[in-house]
């Protein structure tokens, strides 16, 4: 007797503990909207601007270009292709989302280099409708004159024409740069049809910039851009 209400104990308790255990995590049901837009005509102005030199690991001899709180502006625009081989159904998936583009970045470029205009940026945007109205912000990172669109082998895998590890040149006798760019926006909808969805973006396009033959220089009046703009909206159901 005193055996069989042991084991009953020990098995109560067994199962007083499974039912202790958290359910199993299961992974949330997520609706995903990509979009596709273009964005040309916009424009890299104002900030602070100058040509520090200073000692770095390879050599003592280290000048870029820096700029600090340079505003980047331009609208969005739906793209016009299509999705696989069916041209009735649009790449953009969301033509309401997005309108307006604003940011605020921090640049770096290289002139001491052989492949000038080399570097990157980083920043903070918002997006807002025709109004002006911010529905979404986020945060930026981007390469600048470096082309990642090459090939990585050679002979079987070679693709075809591709990019250089440079993606800047000179473009005219007035030292205007055309400078290849590529970055990722990643930010949250806070108002408007997709309030509290995330996205994530890639873009890539280039910039005019002024300059001379040693690299671009402080926007004069400002840089020109134009690029596409491809992500995908991530919404919780």
């Amino acid at each position: 007797m005193t055996q069989r209400i042991f084991l009953t104990s020990i098995f109560l308790t067994f199962c007083l503990a499974l039912t202790a255990l958290p359910a199993a995590a299961q992974p949330h049901q997520t609706c995903l909207y990509a979009f596709s837009k273009d964005m040309c005509g916009a424009r890299l102005f104002g900030g602070s601007w100058g040509v520090p030199a200073c000692g770095g690991p390879v050599g003592p001899n280290c000048t870029n270009l820096v700029g600090d709180n340079a505003s980047f502006q331009g609208s969005w625009t739906s793209s016009m292709g299509a999705c696989g081989d069916t041209v009735e159904v649009p790449c953009d998936e969301a033509p309401e989302f997005g309108n307006l583009f604003f940011a605020q970045i921090d640049l770096r470029s290289q002139r001491h280099t052989s492949c000038k205009a080399r570097g990157s940026y980083n920043g903070s945007f918002r997006i807002a409708d025709a109004s002006g109205t911010s529905f979404a912000s986020g945060e930026l990172v981007a390469s600048l004159g470096v082309g990642t669109h090459r090939d990585t082998c050679f002979g079987e895998c070679r693709t075809g024409v591709c990019e250089e590890c440079h993606d800047a040149q000179i473009i005219d006798f007035l030292f205007n740069w055309q400078i290849g760019t590529e970055g990722t926006l990643r930010g949250e909808v806070v108002d408007g049809q997709y309030a509290g969805c995330t996205f994530t973006a890639s873009y890539q396009g280039n910039f005019i910039a002024n300059g001379d033959s040693r690299g671009p220089q402080a926007p004069a009046p400002g840089w020109s851009f134009c690029g596409s703009i491809e992500g995908v909206l991530e919404c919780r159901c």
